[in-house]
């Protein structure tokens, strides 16, 4: 019997996935084309199942092997001409928060301080190479506030859900005003890698290759698969580390030594690490012999950055590279946040739920990990936990932005049938940086689930892009 045909952009792509799980890809694949084939017909069920498949057949196979991982809606939200104007202008304004707090770093005691740099000293080592060029991509994550407005709550420099934004563009169907995270990411990737070569005085590669390397039991394998599978100016290899000792380091499976790396990789761990791959890795990167897309500085994924947002000395620690125009703008979009240190968490502890509106997340987190809701817990819970956070070190505290629900018609994959669905929201806009120096907005992704606190992470969530209004 022959093997299930792929999808096109899976297969044509076939050499830049390089672990052992192609036919679990193949069989997912067959599967979405059977699911979207049973269910022609006009009605919203037919549709959303048809929407699943079709996720199934571009490779969607996050988390849960047999069936997408989330909820699938049965049509896209619209979102307001208003949020996508904020969304446009707020990455600009952030990209020049982290660009100004990056170029303070080395000089200012005050904000190494705030931010617990350096973590670990290997950050101190790589911090000139990376300070050499701005990001390439940036993704932010926002909540509506009671009045509808957007509120920015944390920022990322290491983006997950890349391939995930662009498998549901692609069933969903183009936005006007959004070009797309494979078309803005292709161009930003690229941007990045030339900057470097034209940095280190080398000739660039027509068509780089990137390695984007993960476990192989990695949940984002797939999802960076079909990420890459998308890129054309830039050769995207998923694979797995290939340990020192091999021809050349980094090297991919197949020998080669690729021409820049996609920083998605868990720094802490690595960085904790005493063995000769991470000493051989820090080298290279810190010596301008290796290009890391994006620049390797942890601090600025850090949730203690926000909290300089609100703080008077922090015009003058960011040495008046922001306008006000620009403080204003982020005053009015960050919630109150603050460094949870003993006053604050003094302050904070015995008081009545109601005056709890206060979310607890540690600086350097994803996915919604060790997040405390204050409303959440009971007052002996939650003081235990502040003391935790206090002792820890490099917590924050949150003004907790309560929105209310939006809804969306999303299948229910076990019933096989459609239910409503009132989704507390998050939207991930992804910013990436053009060839003008600017960054541009590709793409936004909108994540809903009954609970409020935890948005990210859940196969309960349901997870769409906008589309535009009629």
């Amino acid at each position: 019997m022959s093997p299930a045909p792929l999808h096109p952009l899976l297969a044509a792509a076939r050499a830049q996935y390089q672990f052992l799980d192609w036919e679990e890809l193949a069989a997912a694949g067959a599967a979405g084309r059977a699911l979207a084939a049973a269910h022609p017909g006009p009605g919203e069920l037919d549709a959303a199942l048809r929407l699943a498949g079709r996720l199934l057949e571009r490779g969607m196979v996050y988390k849960a092997r047999g069936r997408v991982g989330w909820r699938v809606a049965a049509r896209a939200p619209v979102l307001p001409a208003r949020h996508l104007e904020t969304l446009q202008r707020l990455g600009a304004v952030v990209d020049r928060l982290v660009t100004a707090a990056a170029a303070a770093l080395p000089g200012s005691a005050w904000l190494r301080t705030r931010l617990g740099f350096p973590f670990r000293p290997e950050e101190e080592e790589l911090l000139p190479a990376a300070l050499r060029h701005p990001l390439s991509f940036l993704r932010l994550d926002l909540v509506p506030d009671a009045a509808g407005e957007l509120r920015l709550i944390e920022l990322q420099t290491v983006a997950g859900g890349l391939g995930i934004t662009q498998a549901l563009r692609e069933v969903y169907g183009p936005h006007p005003a959004l070009p797309g995270i494979a078309a803005g990411l292709d161009e930003a990737l690229a941007v990045g890698y030339r900057a470097f070569c034209d940095g280190a005085g080398r000739a660039p590669a027509p068509r780089p290759v990137v390695g984007v390397f993960v476990n192989a039991a990695s949940d984002y394998r797939h999802e960076l698969f079909v990420f890459a599978s998308a890129l054309r100016r830039v050769e995207m290899v998923v694979g797995p580390w290939v340990r020192p000792g091999a021809a050349a380091f980094p090297c991919l499976g197949d020998g080669r030594a690729p021409d820049a790396l996609f920083r998605f990789l868990d720094s802490g761990r690595v960085l904790a690490g005493a063995s000769s791959f991470k000493r051989t890795l820090v080298r290279r990167v810190a010596a301008g012999e290796l290009c890391m897309l994006n620049p390797w500085i942890d601090a600025l994924d850090d949730k203690r950055l926000l909290a300089v947002v609100h703080d008077e000395d922090a015009e003058a620690a960011l040495g008046g590279r922001l306008s006000a125009a620009d403080w204003q703008t982020l005053r009015a979009a960050v919630p109150r946040t603050w460094r949870l240190d003993a006053e604050r968490g003094a302050s904070l502890k015995g008081r009545a739920r109601a005056e709890r509106a206060v979310y607890l997340k540690k600086g350097r987190s994803a996915m919604s990990r060790g997040l405390v809701d204050g409303q959440q817990e009971n007052r002996g819970r939650f003081d235990a936990a502040v003391d935790a956070a206090v002792a820890e070190g490099d917590w924050v505290a949150q003004e907790a932005v309560r929105g209310g629900p939006w809804p969306f018609t999303v299948l229910d994959p076990d019933a096989g049938a459609l239910r409503e669905l009132q989704g507390y929201v998050r939207l991930t806009p992804v910013y990436g940086r053009a060839a003008d120096g600017g960054v541009r907005l590709c793409d936004v992704c909108v994540t809903a689930r009954p609970q409020r606190s935890r948005v990210h992470g859940a196969s309960d969530a349901c997870i769409v892009v906008p589309v535009a209004g009629g």
